[in-house]
């Protein structure tokens, strides 16, 4: 079975987390796989003709070909089309002024109706999916686990409130700022540590501005006491995977996270972690966990048990082997 993947980007997060780490594994199973960045223009679709007419399967991750495009790959060769989304691709961000957007929800429908097959990173939008097209799948964003050491010592002298993301999404955990500062005035030991490329400061509480670094992600979120996961509730923060999450998770660090899309289905409530609607949930969640170590290592162990199950790499490599098997027989 030959498989090319057409990525976002080598550097891109989601194509990291999509494909580039099943590929060693998949490799293993017997799949030969080739990768590239999507094409931009005629030229460099042209020169992965010979890619189309070589390969089994296309696997489309996140992009929306044109008709004209997915006409091109079945005429190389007649590949099967996979489309792979991991977002809401068919709303505008939470930063935009209204989430509509018809050229992105066209763009959406036109994929899931090319495409031979469908894998969603969610069941939010594998329902969004099956309203065009019956032929997918959920596969959850997964964690590779070995990169990820699990956590031994539950009970420091401080307490490390930590979140790990971009920039884009920074705006989200400062909305937190007054919860912080009221768990500050209780337990004086806490820190907020922030592994980003981007900071702010709290007015009280100090701030541990960590540089992003992808070799570095299991041993900065590992050195998280409690994880934070806020997202607003909109339908595109519906569709987010859950990587800040589960990466904290995969180190047996319980988090915190709001209560929107599948952070609902991965945090079972007090046996893993908590959910918060409000800022008086993450106030009421935080000082309870701040005031209990044997809390958070409880939570922390059943975390790891819970990514390892549903979320890890290598439970998740059979369910895309399973697609691709599928797929052979459409």
């Amino acid at each position: 079975m030959r498989v090319l993947f057409l990525i976002q980007g080598y550097e891109h997060p989601a194509s990291r987390y999509r494909v580039l780490q099943y590929l060693e594994p998949l490799r293993a199973a017997g799949v030969e796989d080739r990768v590239a960045v999507f094409p931009k223009g005629r030229a460099e679709w042209r020169a992965l003709e010979n890619e189309f007419q070589h390969c089994d399967i296309v696997f489309v991750q996140k992009k929306r070909l044109k008709k004209r495009q997915a006409g091109f790959i079945r005429r190389c060769g007649g590949a099967r089309i996979v489309f792979d989304v991991d977002d809401a691709v068919m709303y505008k961000s939470s930063r935009a002024s209204t989430h509509r957007s018809w050229t992105r929800m066209r763009a959406f429908v036109r994929m899931c109706g090319l495409a031979d097959f469908a894998i969603a990173g969610n069941s939010y939008l594998e329902s969004m999916i099956r309203e065009y097209n019956d032929d997918t799948a959920v596969i959850p964003t997964s964690i590779d686990t070995d990169l990820y050491p699990e956590k031994a010592d539950y009970g420091g002298e401080t307490i490390t409130l930590g979140w790990i993301g971009g920039k884009k999404s920074l705006v989200f955990i400062e909305e937190l700022a007054p919860v912080f500062e009221d768990v500050y005035a209780k337990f004086p030991q806490a820190r907020l540590k922030l592994v980003c490329r981007d900071f702010f400061d709290l007015p009280n509480m100090p701030v541990i501005k960590k540089q992003w670094a992808e070799a570095e992600e299991g041993a900065d979120v590992m050195s998280f006491d409690i994880g934070l996961a806020p997202l607003p509730d909109d339908p595109w923060a519906r569709g987010k995977c859950a990587t800040k999450l589960l990466q904290c998770m995969a180190s047996g660090v319980p988090c915190v996270a709001s209560a929107v899309g599948v952070h609902n289905e991965i945090v079972d409530e007090g046996e893993n972690g908590y959910l918060a609607r409000t800022l008086g949930d993450w106030r009421a969640h935080l000082l309870r966990m701040c005031g209990d170590a044997e809390l958070r290592g409880r939570l922390g162990r059943t975390c790891r048990e819970t990514v390892e199950r549903e979320y890890s790499l290598r439970s998740s490599v059979p369910k895309m082997l399973a697609v691709f098997e599928r797929v052979m027989k459409i």
